[in-house]
């Protein structure tokens, strides 16, 4: 945790957390059926949801309507670490049996609708304004015609674990959401993909299941779209925000393809900050700018009392020096 004492108040960062969001907002926010009927209400493109409680789940009480195949199957409640997303789950005997396993877990859950079809990418807001997008793109690995799609994970888990000193990512992990898209390929981790051969594990793009990230020029995004995130923002009042976008296109109107944004409160800064491929975005630096641009005389002081301090430390150093 860090904490930044200006003025009269005190302001903590602690992962995701931040002070800059009234966190009342974030608090709702975080319930995802609620902030998708937030959104929904003001008529912003929301993909549909459904929850479903654990009791509801074993007596039966329950049904999909109005969803459609193929489902999602997320936590209910978005908190500040990443909760994993099972997708592109196809059958209603596939959505059973996940939803025991995710029940064993949580009380709760949320399903939603899903197109396999839209690329995804995350966009960055700080007060209504954007000042990042990433490219998120979900785990693979390339076919070398010898090694099994379980030693190729192996293999590029090496490279992963190189790169977790600097950049926020997880490593290929076989869970839920890799197995039901392998098993919807009909593959196993005893196949050997042919050499230059893509397999797809998830199609859940997380940095931190395995996917990457890639930076994304936000003068490129379609300024309806952009204006669609920055009322989004604006709806839910938060000073700090990311959307997860599924579209064909962010460079083409929202008119021409599907459109789905779906709001992240606690935002992770590090697929901006850090992406593993191009340039990333000092957002952090940005945002702490504006915390002294609020409080510029107390920073000041302490600016003077650092020097001050500073001199008064090194004074005894080069008396004794001498």
């Amino acid at each position: 945790m860090i904490e930044i004492p200006l003025g009269n108040r005190n302001y903590f960062f602690w992962n995701r957390i931040n002070s800059f969001s009234i966190q009342a907002n974030v608090i709702i926010g975080i319930d995802r059926l609620l902030i998708n009927k937030i959104l929904r209400r003001v008529k912003l493109p929301v993909t549909k949801m459904i929850k479903i409680k654990r009791e509801d789940f074993e007596s039966k009480n329950w049904s999909l309507n109005p969803l459609k195949f193929p489902v999602n199957i997320m936590t209910a409640y978005d908190f500040a670490y990443q909760a994993d997303t099972i997708c592109n789950i196809g059958t209603q005997h596939n959505l059973l049996d996940h939803m025991k396993l995710v029940f064993d877990e949580c009380e709760e859950i949320v399903i939603e609708e899903f197109d396999p079809r839209l690329k995804a990418y995350n966009v960055f807001l700080f007060k209504n304004k954007i000042l990042s997008c990433a490219s998120l793109h979900s785990a693979f690995v390339i076919g070398d015609g010898i090694h099994t799609i379980a030693q190729l994970m192996e293999i590029e888990n090496d490279r992963r674990s190189a790169l977790v000193e600097t950049v926020d990512i997880g490593l290929l992990k076989m869970d839920l959401g890799y197995k039901e898209n392998l098993h919807s390929l009909g593959l196993s981790l005893d196949h050997i993909p042919e050499a230059d051969e893509k397999i797809i594990l998830t199609l859940d793009p997380s940095p931190q299941r395995g996917g990457s990230t890639q930076s994304f020029d936000i003068k490129r995004i379609h300024p309806h779209i952009a204006q669609t995130l920055i009322k989004a923002s604006t709806v839910l009042n938060l000073e700090c925000i990311s959307f997860n976008i599924s579209c064909k296109d962010i460079s083409e109107p929202p008119n021409t393809q599907p459109l789905f944004i779906s709001p992240c409160c606690y935002p992770d800064l590090s697929m901006h900050e850090t992406p593993l491929s191009g340039e990333g975005i000092a957002i952090s630096k940005i945002m702490l700018k504006d915390l002294i641009y609020r409080h510029p005389f107390s920073y000041l002081k302490h600016i003077l009392y650092s020097l001050f301090n500073h001199n008064n430390e090194e004074q005894p150093h080069e008396i004794t020096s001498r």
